[in-house]
């Protein structure tokens, strides 16, 4: 009876793992389109970021080298 009960398991366990990955492929494009506008946001913070000279970065609490190392990042990271 235990043979019968871990197959069924193994049989769901493949068919959620399964069912993930088809949920994943079709959610992907959505999430990307949703996160379009925060990535635009944060690529265009870091252009900002760059162009800051070293009076404002003292402002902000910023050496120019992090905000530097900040710039580069590429937009989709946090």
């Amino acid at each position: 009876m235990s043979t019968i009960r871990s197959g069924a398991r193994v049989r769901s366990g493949i068919l959620r793992r399964a069912a993930a990955r088809a949920a994943a492929i079709f959610w992907a494009p959505l999430s990307a389109a949703s996160n379009l506008p925060v990535w635009h946001e944060r690529a265009r913070q870091r252009a900002a970021l760059s162009t800051l000279d070293d009076r404002l970065l003292r402002d902000i609490g910023v050496d120019r080298a992090s905000a530097q190392h900040e710039a580069e990042r590429p937009f989709w990271e946090r």
